[in-house]
């Protein structure tokens, strides 16, 4: 009995330890398809549609598996509270909480205003270190890594959403599909090979790339644009993934 009551104890003392991360994640452009670009697309996007890129619920659920909360930091003002929750609902992403802007005076700068709030996420999450999602749309590449830069020992990784084709920043990593994500996350061993095989796999069997790339982000069309990695258990499945997008970004631009 006192073996188990030990086994027990070590075994909850291990997964508390495993658990140190705490996901910061933007909403518009990094997990939902809004076009902020598009003024009219973005309202439209903001108001009816509750369609994630494809791939990127999948990734943060995985995630789950390593990782305490899931704080979602968007700019868009609190009176879409209800549609941010229908398309969280819809998309079978949970969270710990949901961060949208007072557009009245209360939080008139963005960057000001997410920087206290990922700053809150620290002073709120122990001694975790948080992995930042975002895209280069607007704001998240400056606001993470200046949090990175006041922090530099509580991020784990900066992941940017190339959806415009521009270079990024130190201390970034831009990616193109949920897959970039999780294959990074399985060569920093946080991910299982399972779970970012799948994610991978999901891309190649979806028939409609689109869902991964709509026509307003950018489209990778050579290996050099990806990020390059050492030879892994998913090197062949990675291969794949970036042919299969490669060939289909050099289609969309004909």
């Amino acid at each position: 009995m006192a073996r188990l009551s030990l086994f027990i104890i070590l075994l909850i003392s291990f997964n508390l330890q495993a658990k140190s991360i705490t996901i910061v994640s933007d909403l518009d452009d990094t997990l939902k398809i809004t076009n902020v670009g598009n003024w009219a697309a973005a309202v439209r996007n903001a108001l009816f549609s509750t369609k994630a890129f494809r791939g990127m619920p999948t990734l943060v659920q995985e995630m789950e598996s390593y990782s305490n909360d899931l704080y979602i930091l968007s700019a868009s003002p609190k009176m879409l509270s209800e549609r941010v929750d229908d398309f969280l609902n819809v998309n079978k992403i949970v969270t710990k909480d949901v961060f949208l802007r007072g557009i009245f005076g209360e939080d008139p700068d963005k960057e000001k205003y997410k920087l206290e709030k990922v700053q809150y996420v620290l002073n709120n999450s122990q001694e975790d270190k948080l992995i930042l999602i975002g895209d280069n749309m607007e704001l998240d590449p400056k606001v993470y890594v200046k949090i990175k830069q006041q922090n530099p020992n509580r991020v784990a990784a900066i992941y940017i959403h190339k959806a415009k084709n521009i270079p990024e920043l130190d201390g970034t990593i831009d990616y193109f599909t949920a897959y970039d994500i999780a294959l990074n996350e399985y060569i920093e061993g946080r991910m299982d090979f399972l779970s970012a095989s799948n994610i991978g796999r999901e891309l190649l069997m979806t028939k409609d790339l689109s869902l991964y790339l709509p026509d307003f982000v950018h489209c990778p069309k050579s290996v050099e644009e990806f990020k390059a990695v050492s030879n892994n258990l998913l090197t062949i499945l990675t291969t794949q993934v970036r042919k299969r997008i490669m060939n289909y970004c050099s289609s969309r631009s004909l």
